[in-house]
């Protein structure tokens, strides 16, 4: 959970840094998530998805690879379930106030992460 938490704050202040949108889509599918940013000079990303021309990955600060999450996959984060969201599964990084919110279960506890953003 707390790989989720500074994942959502790196990419609320790589939005904020680079001076554009920045979202985090979740797959509740694939128990995964990936983190792009709009590369729009104009800052038109209204349509597309992380991979299409106008979204590009945001980099992972540790591993200098693209800031992909895989909670199946990933041994570090065995357990991991992404149960449900209720924002559709993009959380998207703007100056408006959000009141997104995501539920995790790790083992037997669980936890609602909402309202880190502003």
């Amino acid at each position: 959970i707390n790989k989720v938490i500074s994942d959502l704050r790196y990419v609320q202040q790589f939005a904020i840094s680079k001076h554009a949108d920045a979202r985090i889509v979740f797959n509740t599918g694939t128990n995964s998530y990936t983190c792009c940013y709009c590369n729009e000079s104009d800052g038109d990303c209204a349509t597309g998805s992380c991979g299409s021309a106008n979204w590009s990955a945001v980099i992972d600060p540790f591993t200098r690879v693209n800031l992909v999450v895989n909670f199946n996959s990933d041994p570090q984060y065995q357990g991991v379930d992404i149960v449900s969201t209720n924002f559709g599964g993009i959380l998207q990084f703007k100056k408006s106030r959000s009141n997104k919110k995501i539920f995790i279960r790790q083992k037997h506890s669980s936890c609602s992460i909402g309202r880190l953003y502003k």
